[in-house]
């Protein structure tokens, strides 16, 4: 699954029942998002999980999701460089 480039996009809710990503997980350059709220559901990722270069998300909160997950290759979780509650 890709998400990249999305000027418009701010949250994840549309993924809310999202479990598993049987595949690659990557979400970069999306400057507005700004939570991965909805991606909470999802407990494995079967692939590499990339979430880089998303300028209003928060670096911290995204390593602490990346942690909680199982993560089936690698996992490259960089340059989120939002503020951070």
């Amino acid at each position: 699954m890709l998400i990249k480039n999305n000027d418009a996009l701010v949250d994840m809710d549309g993924l809310a029942n999202v479990v598993t990503v049987g595949g690659d997980l990557r979400v970069r350059k999306n400057p507005a998002l700004t939570s991965l709220a909805g991606l909470q559901g999802v407990a494995t990722v079967g692939g590499d999980l990339t979430i880089q270069d998303n300028t209003s998300l928060c670096q911290t909160d995204v390593e602490a999701w990346a942690a909680s997950i199982e993560v089936g290759g690698t996992v490259t979780v960089s340059d989120n460089t939002g503020d951070c509650p």
